[in-house]
């Protein structure tokens, strides 16, 4: 909720804290973007080439998308509101994987990006729960916001 102070706008801190959930789905989706590249390719973690550059940051851009698509069913009161949001954090994962595939390999990856992330995701337990505690950490602070723009 925005209040104004002579002609600035100033964020309440739910606002900043939900700008802050979406930088860190933002990372998150260019590291699990790099993760399933290296994990395709079977290649070690030392270095990073243009390709890897841009493999992260085509993730970063689909986690976002997916994220904004979803935001509308993040932070609601209640069990539903649990439901929704465990299905936005899916929708999160497989949109983001067809946006962010397709941006590094437009066909083949548009096909097999969900797929691999899934595989990848099932691989590596560790990134699948961080991934699901973002989700859950943005869920938490949407329902703050909307807490805080209803009172």
């Amino acid at each position: 909720m925005r209040k104004m102070m002579g002609t600035v706008f100033v964020r309440s801190h739910a606002e900043t804290r939900r700008r802050r959930a979406m930088l860190v789905i933002m990372l998150f989706g260019g590291l699990i973007a790099h993760a399933v590249v290296r994990h395709l390719n079977q290649a070690p973690l030392e270095t990073l080439e243009p390709y890897d550059y841009w493999t992260i940051l085509s993730g970063m851009i689909g986690a976002v998308i997916a994220y904004r698509t979803a935001e509308g069913h993040l932070g609601l009161p209640g069990v539903w509101g649990a439901v929704r949001a465990f299905g936005a954090g899916i929708w999160i994962t497989l949109a983001g994987a067809v946006i962010g595939g397709t941006l590094v390999l437009p066909g083949f990856g548009t096909m097999f990006g969900p797929l691999s992330v899934i595989v990848t995701l099932i691989e590596a337990p560790v990134l699948l729960v961080l991934w699901a505690a973002t989700i859950f950490g943005a869920h938490r602070t949407l329902h703050n916001l909307r807490f805080e723009m209803t009172y």
